[in-house]
């Protein structure tokens, strides 16, 4: 059987830098078997593309609402989409 591994992009908003927001996405994704990136755009935002089963993306997802201890999230915006490369692991870039 082949399992379905899907990959979401997601652009965070808020007081997202500063508070090791990246270092807490990437040990979530590693827990739920996500892999992909994360990085901060210069417009204040955090980006994440996120590969793995749609169910551990959308607890994920769900988890980047709260994020790290000082973090305070306004919004993400979430464009599920087909896979454009592969991912070994999850990085901080």
């Amino acid at each position: 059987m082949r399992i379905i591994v899907e990959e979401v992009r997601l652009v965070i908003k808020g007081k997202v830098q500063g508070v090791f927001y990246r270092a807490w996405a990437q040990r979530s994704a590693v827990l739920l078997g996500i892999n992909g990136f994360c990085r901060n755009l210069l417009n204040g935002t955090v980006e994440i593309v996120g590969q793995g089963r749609r169910g551990a993306l959308e607890e994920f997802i769900q988890r980047c609402y709260d994020g790290p201890n000082g973090a305070k999230v306004e919004s993400i915006e979430v464009f599920w989409r087909g896979e454009t490369e592969t991912f070994p692991s999850f990085q901080v870039r």
